[in-house]
């Protein structure tokens, strides 16, 4: 491995270990417009559009880095709510979220 690899490779780890607490944040931030969905303070459609934001930002970065899991299924997220016009139920937005959720969560230390 030569220098510009090495140094590549360095850049890659500090940006996973900013990633994953970022990501984790952004995950809390869809649960909390799910809670204020159920509180009937957001439309569905709202919330649907806000779920695909921080999808879209995390599922970048996770291509980025290296973390493959976790911009698919951040990739199937926005890909089911950009096809369904934002109009994913509130059921469906739930699962996916605790999906990635749970993808991120692998990646903690």
């Amino acid at each position: 491995m030569n220098n510009t690899d090495q140094s590549i490779d360095k850049i890659i780890d500090q940006c996973r270990l900013i990633f994953i607490p970022d990501a984790i944040e952004q995950i809390n931030a869809m649960k909390n417009l799910i809670d204020t969905y159920y509180h009937k303070k957001i439309t569905l459609e709202a919330l649907n559009i806000a779920i695909y934001q921080h999808a879209h930002y995390i599922k970048g970065i996770a291509l980025t880095i290296g973390y493959q899991e976790i911009h698919q299924i951040s990739e199937f997220i926005t890909d089911r709510i950009k096809a369904s016009n934002n109009t994913i139920d509130i059921d469906t937005l739930v699962t996916l979220t605790t999906g990635l959720a749970d993808a991120v969560s692998i990646h903690r230390k």
